[in-house]
């Protein structure tokens, strides 16, 4: 039984590099051009065919071995090291450096807005919080600056006494 996984590893083994190399792989007799997707997934069906009893069997190892084969099948995709595919491509799908390279490169939307195109803080001023001791400076002043004005505006509203005109008749009306 260890024979057959260790075997079964060593034909996964072998249809990686015949796909990293460019060359064809050949399985009981039949060779397959494993650069076109179709052909590499009917040997990958005629591995697991011819071995499906060896991976029942082996709880063990079973899953890594349908994962290198998983991989095998989406090999153009895992090694496409372009970290911009996600926009030439309609369903991408991204190896763990380039999702993990996206995540960076994303930013949250309100940080989004507040960024220019030079990546400047353009985001509309905010006014700071006072701390007490100014409030307090403040308000003083402010009272002061009051009294000042009420005095000039107490004279100016003030009801001022009546002034009476006489008019004298001159008679050469």
């Amino acid at each position: 039984m260890k024979a057959t996984t260790d075997e079964l590893d060593k034909k996964v083994g072998m249809l990686k590099e015949c796909i990293k190399e460019g060359k064809s792989f050949t399985f009981n007799q039949i060779c397959y051009e494993v650069q076109l997707r179709e052909e590499r997934i009917r040997c990958i069906e005629a591995i697991i065919e011819k071995n499906h009893l060896e991976i029942s069997k082996s709880q063990s190892s079973s899953p890594h071995l349908l994962q290198q084969l998983a991989d095998l099948i989406l090999y153009e995709e895992l090694s496409d090291v372009n970290p911009y595919k996600v926009q030439r491509e309609e369903y991408p799908i991204m190896s763990s450096w380039q999702f993990h390279l996206r995540q960076q490169r994303e930013y949250n939307m309100i940080l989004a807005e507040e960024m220019d195109v030079n990546y400047m803080k353009c985001n509309p001023p905010v006014r700071r919080k006072r701390t007490a001791k100014e409030e307090w400076i403040r308000e003083k002043n402010e009272q002061e600056r009051l009294r000042k004005i009420n005095v000039f505006y107490y004279e100016f509203s003030n009801p001022s006494p009546i002034k009476q005109y006489s008019l004298k008749n001159s008679g050469n009306i």
